[in-house]
C-alpha cells in the first residue's frame, strides 16, 4: 500500500489510508509489510495466477522481497527460532532469505475482508 493517500502521508497506518481514501473508519491488520521502490511493484512471487492461490478453505500468497534501495520486509520481523509467525487471522511463513508466503483462513465474520496489493491497488482474496 502506499506510504501517502491524497498527497497526505499515512505512514503505514492502513486504517488511516481506508479513511482518507473516502471509506469508513475500519480496523486493518496486516500480515506483512513491505518496501517496495514504487507502487507499481507487487512483490508477487511470479505472475498472480501462481502467486495468489486459493485452495480451499485458505487464500495463500506468495511474495519475493529482494533486499535492496527502498525493498525489504519490514514486518513481521523474522523470528530468531522459527520460520513462522502465526496469529488467529493469518499466518506469515519465511521460505528462505527472500521468500514469504502469507496464509489467510476464511472468516466466520461477514464482514471481514481480506486483500493482496496487486497491479497498483488492493484486490480481494476472498
Amino acid at each position: 500500500m502506499p506510504h501517502r493517500v491524497h498527497g497526505a502521508p499515512v505512514a503505514a497506518d492502513f486504517a488511516a489510508a481506508v479513511t482518507l481514501s473516502g471509506g469508513r473508519p475500519v480496523v486493518v491488520r496486516t500480515a506483512t509489510a513491505v518496501d517496495f521502490p514504487g507502487p507499481e511493484v507487487d512483490g508477487l512471487d511470479g505472475p498472480a495466477d501462481s502467486a495468489i492461490r486459493r485452495p480451499p478453505p485458505v487464500a495463500e500468497v506468495r511474495l519475493r522481497v529482494d533486499a535492496g534501495p527502498f525493498s525489504r520486509l519490514v514486518r513481521p520481523k523474522r523470528p530468531v527460532d522459527t520460520d513462522r509467525v502465526e496469529w488467529d487471522w493469518a499466518s506469515v511463513q519465511f521460505d528462505g532469505a527472500i521468500r514469504v508466503r502469507v496464509v489467510i483462513p476464511p472468516s466466520a465474520d461477514p464482514v471481514r475482508a481480506a486483500y493482496v496489493w496487486r497491479d497498483g491497488g488492493l484486490q480481494p482474496l476472498f
